[in-house]
């Protein structure tokens, strides 16, 4: 049996995303909060979870763009571990974080026009272009009607022979 490392977690952002690299290899990183709540003795206790998240290509400038701190996130992705060497003490350090290959936000939705939004807005156009050319021809007749009454006031009569 293959293993898995699949994973999918949902919070809020604790900073505004930070973006890395050049324009062909941009990487955003997130730092989420994801709490979880119980009871215990009757009473409610509550925990969070800070977990960082790179975020790849398109979907990295995406999220540069629209999240921001305190954004509501859901995120799918593989469990990464990093490790280091500490610089400044030698000790060797690891983290664990979340590298994303789908990030969903009602953010992304809130600045995204719907096509029944550009649908209506089209619509809406088109009406007023209908209407303006309505107004147009009432005018041009009435100012024909207005030019032929002119005209029949002033043309000489005529007389009949009977």
């Amino acid at each position: 049996m293959s293993d898995i490392n699949q994973t999918t977690i949902a919070g809020r952002l604790t900073r505004d995303p930070i973006v890395r690299g050049q324009d062909d290899r941009k990487v955003t990183t997130l730092s989420l909060a994801s709490n979880r709540q119980w009871q215990q003795n009757g009473e409610w206790q509550e925990e969070a979870c800070f977990i960082d998240i790179s975020v790849f290509g398109v979907q990295a400038e995406k999220c540069a763009e629209r999240l921001r701190k305190g954004a509501h996130v859901t995120v799918a992705g593989r469990l990464s571990l990093n490790r280091w060497q500490d610089a400044a003490t030698g000790a060797n350090r690891q983290a664990i974080r979340i590298v994303a290959s789908n990030v969903d936000s009602p953010s992304f939705r809130a600045n995204r026009p719907t096509d029944q939004a550009e649908t209506l807005e089209q619509a809406a156009l088109r009406a007023a272009a209908e209407l303006a050319e309505a107004e147009r021809a009432e005018r041009d007749e009435l100012a024909l009607a207005q030019n032929a009454a002119e005209l029949a006031a002033t043309a000489p009569r005529r007389r009949r022979r009977a």
